[in-house]
Order: structure tokens, then C-alpha cells, then sequence
């Protein structure tokens, strides 16, 4: 769940209303339809991709999930019970509450870090990785590119510094 949600730069809303109908799987990896956002007023819905990646691999990580859970349609991401996968959707703030048991696992402090943190941590990455600021928006789906600008000054800080030369 993780994975994908980072991977797909997902608002926590996106990714637990994402149905086995919304995701095409081929060789590149997955597309994910999100069928609304907080950002489509209109209700078109969009398409991401999603890279299996070298590192991250969360589309392997989907399929394992599906597989494991038996989902053949519905939602995707379902709270497990008693060793049983629910025929529903998770609470959308379960996804901050996994993550931050991640967190405390690998001795950082869950909380500096919520669901946002996903999103804004591969906006981060993107910029790092000298990725354009069209690119990361189409991916995240922003509107305003000063909602992304302030993730990318962050990253970037360092990066082409102007007083690189006399300093």
C-alpha cells in the first residue's frame, strides 16, 4: 500500500478508492485510472503510470498483494481481520497509521511524517533526481505549480547554488 502510494505520488484518498477495475497491467509496469481527486472539479479522472522500479518495485509489490488477498475485483486495499481480507475498502487514515508503524520500526519519529508525507517524498525525489517541474505535475496531477515549487526549492537548495563560484 505503501509503495503504491508513493510510487503514484497518491493523495491517501486516491489510494484507497483505487478498484482492481482501475489498474491495466502490462510489461512497463501498471496504469492506474483515478477516477476522482481533490483537484478534478469536473470529475474526469486521470491516468498514471506506474514503473515497477528498479528499487521499489511496488507494482510487484500490488501483485503480491492482490494474489496473496485473493482480490479478483473491488477495492484494493481492504483491512485484514482476523487472518480474513474484508470485502471493503480500508479507512483512509490507516494509511498514516501504516506508515508511521513503518516509521517507529526503522527508529524515525512518526511524528514529523503523515500520508502526505508519500506524496510530498516523491515530489522531493523527482526534484533530487533533476526531474522537470512539468513532469513531476503531471505525474502528481497539480494545478498550481507553486503547490509543487516549494518541494523542488527544498530539493534543489544545493543544486546550481549561486554563490557556488565565489563562496
Amino acid at each position: 500500500m505503501l509503495a503504491v502510494c508513493f510510487a503514484g505520488a497518491l493523495r491517501r484518498s486516491e489510494l484507497v478508492a483505487l478498484r482492481l477495475e482501475d489498474i491495466a497491467f502490462s510489461e512497463q509496469g501498471a496504469t492506474i485510472h483515478i477516477r476522482k481527486s481533490k483537484t478534478d472539479f469536473q470529475g474526469i479522472g486521470a491516468h498514471i503510470a506506474l514503473p515497477n522500479g528498479r528499487s521499489l518495485q511496488a507494482v510487484s509489490a500490488l501483485k503480491d498483494w492482490l494474489h496473496a488477498a485473493n482480490i479478483i475485483r473491488g477495492p484494493v486495499f481492504r483491512p485484514v481481520y482476523k487472518n480474513r481480507v474484508m470485502p471493503r475498502t480500508v479507512d483512509p487514515y490507516l494509511v498514516s497509521r501504516v506508515l508511521k508503524a513503518y516509521l517507529k520500526r526503522a527508529n524515525r519519529d512518526p511524528a514529523l511524517y503523515g500520508a502526505h508525507s508519500l506524496r510530498a517524498g516523491f515530489i522531493t525525489s523527482a526534484a533530487e533526481a533533476g526531474v522537470s517541474l512539468e513532469r513531476i505535475m503531471d505525474h502528481t496531477r497539480h494545478v498550481e505549480s507553486r503547490n509543487v515549487r516549494r518541494y523542488v526549492r527544498r530539493a534543489n537548495l544545493f543544486r546550481d547554488h549561486p554563490g557556488e563560484a565565489f563562496l
